[in-house]
């Protein structure tokens, strides 16, 4: 094993939100572009499928290089259908920690290796065990101490499957109370800190500017050329991970697609800068396609990129801390993580612990065909389209998105969006919760939430929308859907329950059905269903309080 290399393996996940790791250092939970949409050999073309943007943008494009505008619906559309008004979408910071072991009460949080990050919070919301069930916990999070050596059922509620953040510290459904609060937000980016020091890496590169050294590879005069080296300078036919460290800060031309190998740690303890405008498609500075076993704990993008980070046919990877400071007037998406467009032939086992995302022309996450996604924290700032978006995704667990002044172009995408059969099981049917959230905080830009084409399984459990630019939350063609599970504020905006007018008189997508909207209290705000001549489909509005309620059905 090389310099804190973290030793967990994922498993396949168990049920919503959990997994299971071996024994080794706990990995934290604390997890679209150019002008025109583009084929998979990023040809240029418009993909087929892909709607007029004045459509409504409820199809995401297949996976490939898209505009900055890909699918979006106009500003006063929206894919909407009976012409609603523009109202907007944004989150406080939710970290995964590698908690110090510390004393915690019962409660039936799930089971976690020993030093896994845990919530706090007395009466039942606590978070994940330790194996002798002493409690951490979170960044930011008041807790008391106290015993509670075993992971017996205790005083917490239900089953703690996941640590999000609310109120500024972690907290999950169930599980217990604990110790000492760890400044971190990813484990992986702490078990390979950017400290200085190069002990335990295979392979180092060093250098600014023009002059770049790689160990045993010599001198390369541009980052790239070094990043490229470093890559082959690595054991040809290796089973495990070997790791390169890259301390300093340069220049990578936007053009450019660096392809990275399998089987790699790459810390990038500096700043790229992509420079230029980019030509060609998928191009990024951080790129795999058809690759495994890739964790990269550090990396800070800034610039022009047309995809800061872009992986394609990837599975098993882990990224810690990310940090990207994009150009919104030159710059594509933040991360993008597909499937290649093959339907429900997903991608698995994709971690992204934190996440910040400032100023990309389009979303600032998103995920195409993927099954089983951890993703700790997005906090997106002022991208052109969704904060985070999910699209054909199977099995995800989101601690927190939160979202200032995001889908500010054309208003049309959301803060967080799911679409284009996001929670489908692959046969037809959205198992409950198994799209998870802990909470979605927007203001300002587009949309709070958007969940549309045919998607659903979607629960959020906290919700705070405010002053939104389009719609607080707009529900189209969802189903078995909950939004705040726990506690929602809305404040001058609107929540809509509809349908899209093409896709459902077409018999493309089913009505929504099953939707429930509950502990929400509107200021200024208003809940009200459309549709209703097609009867009971169990669309419910429970304890929604402050502002005015239309639902078909009482």
């Amino acid at each position: 094993m090389q310099r804190g290399e973290v030793q967990s393996r994922l498993k396949r996940p168990l049920g919503r939100g959990r997994l299971r790791l071996t024994s080794g250092v706990c990995v934290a939970w604390v997890w679209g572009l150019c002008a025109c949409a583009v084929d998979e050999r990023g040809s240029g073309q418009p993909l087929d499928g892909v709607p007029d943007a004045t459509t409504g943008g409820n199809v995401e494009p297949a996976p490939g290089v898209a505009s900055s505008s890909e699918g979006v619906a106009s500003a006063t559309s929206g894919g909407e259908d009976d012409g609603s008004v523009p109202v907007s979408p944004s989150l406080p910071r939710a970290t995964a920690s590698t908690a110090p072991t510390g004393a915690g009460a019962g409660g039936t949080g799930s089971v976690a290796p020993a030093g896994e990050n845990t919530g706090v919070a007395a009466g039942g919301s606590g978070g994940r065990r330790t194996e002798d069930g002493a409690g951490g916990t979170p960044r930011n999070g008041d807790a008391s101490g106290g015993a509670g050596a075993t992971p017996a059922p205790g005083s917490g509620g239900m089953a703690g499957e996941s640590a999000v953040t609310s109120s500024g510290g972690w907290t999950a459904s169930g599980g217990g109370t604990g110790g000492s609060s760890p400044d971190t937000r990813s484990a992986l980016a702490d078990a390979y800190p950017c400290d200085g020091s190069t002990d335990g890496y295979d392979v180092v590169v060093q250098g600014g500017g023009s002059d770049w050294t790689v160990s045993s590879a010599g001198s390369f005069s541009d980052l790239a050329s070094a990043l490229g080296a470093a890559y082959g300078a690595l054991s040809a036919g290796r089973t495990d991970k070997e790791s390169i460290l890259v301390q300093g800060d340069g220049a990578i031309d936007a053009s450019a697609q660096l392809k990275m190998p399998s089987d790699m740690v790459l810390n990038i303890c500096g700043t790229i800068d992509v420079t230029g405008t980019a030509s060609g498609s998928d191009r990024s500075p951080l790129y795999a396609r058809d690759r495994q076993n890739i964790d990269i704990p550090h990396a800070h993008l800034t610039g022009n990129a047309q995809y800061g980070i872009f992986m394609r046919d990837v599975s098993n990877v882990h990224l810690g801390e990310i940090i990207l400071e994009m150009n919104v007037d030159n710059s594509g998406l933040g991360i993008r993580i597909d499937n290649n467009a093959r339907g429900f032939d997903r991608i698995s086992n994709i971690t992204l612990d934190y996440v910040s995302v400032d100023g990309t022309g389009g979303h600032g996450v998103e995920t195409y065909g993927v099954e089983g996604l951890r993703i700790g924290r997005v906090e997106g700032r002022n991208t052109g389209n969704c904060g985070l978006i999910l699209n054909n995704t199977y099995d995800a667990e989101v601690g927190a998105v939160h979202c200032e002044n995001c889908a500010h172009i054309g208003t049309g995408y959301a803060a967080f969006r799911v679409a284009n059969d996001n929670g489908n099981d692959g046969s037809g049917n959205f198992p409950e919760g198994n799209i998870h959230v802990g909470e979605v905080y927007a203001r300002d830009g587009g949309r709070g939430i958007f969940s549309v084409s045919g998607s659903g399984g979607l629960t959020i459990d906290r919700i705070d929308l405010a002053d939104t630019g389009n719609d607080a939350i707009l529900l189209q063609n969802c189903y078995n859907t909950v939004i705040a599970a726990e506690s929602g504020v809305v404040s001058n905006g609107r929540i809509l329950l509809s349908n899209d007018t093409d896709n459902t008189n077409s018999g493309r997508y089913e009505p929504s059905s099953n939707v429930l909207l509950q502990n929400i209290t509107l200021q200024g705000a208003t809940l009200s269903e459309a549709w209703c001549e097609l009867g009971d489909r169990g669309n419910r509005a429970n304890d929604v309080t402050g502002g005015t309620v239309n639902m078909c059905i009482d």
